[in-house]
């Protein structure tokens, strides 16, 4: 037997499952930002010579250590987080699977 559930709603759905994609959201969002007024960043970048680089396409821009360093992570957060944020709200959004997600009010 099936059971229905009422038509699932963004302001219905756990506040940690919001909150986390709304982080992961402005996260990625300010990485790409960054990424292009930077120049690119420390996972396409090098080290050479102790000067440090980002990369973007074959175009290196050279940065600060510390920047690079900054770069480096939060590529990486992002990288992380993106997929876990995606395989969370699927799971959720997979056992309420006969409910029609809407993005309504916040």
């Amino acid at each position: 037997m099936r059971v229905s559930v009422p038509n699932l709603k963004w302001r219905n759905t756990p506040i940690w499952i919001r909150i986390g994609w709304i982080t992961v959201c402005i996260n990625s969002a300010a990485f790409f930002i960054i990424d292009l007024l930077s120049g690119g960043d420390a996972l396409n970048g090098r080290v050479q010579d102790g000067r440090f680089y980002l990369g973007d396409h074959g175009h290196f821009t050279e940065v600060s250590r510390r920047f690079f360093e900054y770069s480096r992570i939060h590529a990486l957060s992002v990288f992380i987080l993106t997929p876990i944020a995606i395989l969370v709200c699927g799971s959720y959004l997979a056992r309420h699977k006969d409910a029609k997600f809407k993005v309504g009010h916040l």
